[in-house]
């Protein structure tokens, strides 16, 4: 194996309550199986070994939305429909929030789901991507056949993770840009387990978690280009069982429980803030379980989650393993205007934004009617970085906002709900 270089430079992170991976299950039973994360909105969605539940304020506490499933092993959103992939029975999905499903390729496996533009894509049996429209109702075979594993989309481009070891399978990364008409394979005989990437097109990177197999070609690989090349990182020969990519070069892994000598204490969530050249493991919270084996990584702003099956699921900020959010000399990459927390609000709120370069900038608030409440900012001259201000909201009436965030030639927008 490559000698793992550790970040040797100093990365001070914006401190808050969440200074480690802290319990974040309530309303999900003791033990259970939690194999998925979506996050859609305001809403957190967990897929456990008894279905579906969902979190409104952040994890804090969890309803059922979901029960008789068997094991929601992947879930997405596309347009208004949330998808739940199961273990053995199909595909679960609803139009209004989890109130009603409907449920199609029953007694099938689909343990990976994925969403870009208007098309849902799904892994079927192991056996191909299958991809529908938004509704969700009609679906068609879209990938070769193989042993699938996983599926991520971003824009035209689509990517399918596949394992090696069965009669006739090559493994590696197939993808494809013109519909699945013509597919490329990158990485060929790896193990490919899973697979990801930001629905986000001006980002072009993806990356790769491979199993290690007896030629010990495990580990995280990462293309900047759309799958085009690819390097294997120096997170190598270890089980990678969850990937997680953030903007920029902020990556996240989940490795496995690992039997090779001196590979042991692998196990657990690391992080890499530079496209995968050097990594940190950061376990604490987390290092007293015997299992640290990830089944899956979401984010959620302001927080990170895992999901560790029997353990439950688990988060700590963002800002602690990102270096967008923190003192870095990282540089963002465009222009955002970020999640607010909290929200909904009761009666300020933190407000972040990203500039990518010196600029003036304004943030105006606007009501459910259109009508200009304030300006936030007015033209202000921002360096190139993170930027946060605090809204206070106290003389307002509860109610639907938005943010307008104009910085250069980009305007960004961001609904928010103060609750009185």
């Amino acid at each position: 194996m490559k000698r793992i270089i550790m970040l040797m430079s100093i990365v001070m992170f914006v401190s808050d309550s969440f200074s480690q991976w802290t319990a974040s299950s309530s309303g999900i039973p003791s033990g259970a199986v939690v194999m998925s994360l979506h996050s859609s909105g305001t809403s957190l969605f967990a897929g456990t070994g008894e279905g579906v539940y969902v979190s409104t304020d952040y994890g804090n506490s969890w309803n059922q939305i979901l029960a008789g499933s068997g094991t929601v092993t992947g879930m997405t959103t596309c347009g208004q429909v949330l998808f739940a992939g199961t273990g053995s029975q199909g595909i679960y999905f609803s139009a209004n929030g989890g109130i009603n499903w409907s449920n199609t390729f029953v007694q099938s496996s689909v343990p990976s789901m994925d969403c870009s533009g208007d098309f849902v894509y799904a892994v079927i049996a192991g056996d191909k991507v299958f991809r529908s429209s938004a509704s969700g109702t009609v679906w068609s075979p879209f990938s070769p056949s193989g042993n699938v594993k996983s599926v991520a989309a971003n824009g035209k481009y689509v990517f399918a993770g596949f394992q090696n070891y069965t009669l006739g399978g090559n493994g590696g990364v197939h993808y494809t840009s013109d519909g699945g008409l013509n597919w490329s394979i990158a990485l060929p005989g790896k193990e490919i387990r899973v697979v990801s990437c930001r629905p986000v097109s001006s980002e072009s990177i993806v990356v790769a978690g491979a199993l290690d197999d007896t030629g010990r070609t495990g580990g995280v690989y990462v293309s900047q280009n759309f799958g085009a090349t690819w390097q294997r990182t120096s997170l190598d020969s270890v089980p990678v069982s969850a990937l997680g990519l953030y903007r920029g070069g902020n990556i996240h892994a989940g490795i496995g429980n690992h039997y090779y000598p001196g590979f042991q204490n692998y196990a657990g969530f690391w992080m890499s803030l530079d496209f995968g050249n050097t990594w940190v493991q950061k376990n604490d919270g987390i290092e007293q379980l015997s299992n640290r084996a990830l089944s899956c990584i979401e984010y959620h702003y302001p927080h990170v989650y895992i999901g560790i099956p029997g353990a439950g699921i688990f988060r700590r900020s963002i800002d602690e393993v990102v270096s967008v959010y923190g003192n870095s000399s990282a540089i963002p990459v465009s222009v955002e205007l970020l999640q607010n927390y909290p929200n909904p609000f009761n009666p300020s709120t933190t407000i972040k934004f990203s500039v990518s370069r010196k600029t003036d900038v304004s943030l105006d608030l606007f009501d459910a009617s259109g009508r200009r409440v304030c300006g936030i900012l007015n033209g202000t001259t921002k360096d190139a970085g993170i930027h946060s201000i605090e809204l206070d909201g106290s003389s307002y009436s509860s109610g639907v906002y938005f943010l307008i965030l104009n910085a250069g030639d980009v305007s960004k927008s961001l609904k928010i709900v103060l609750i009185r």
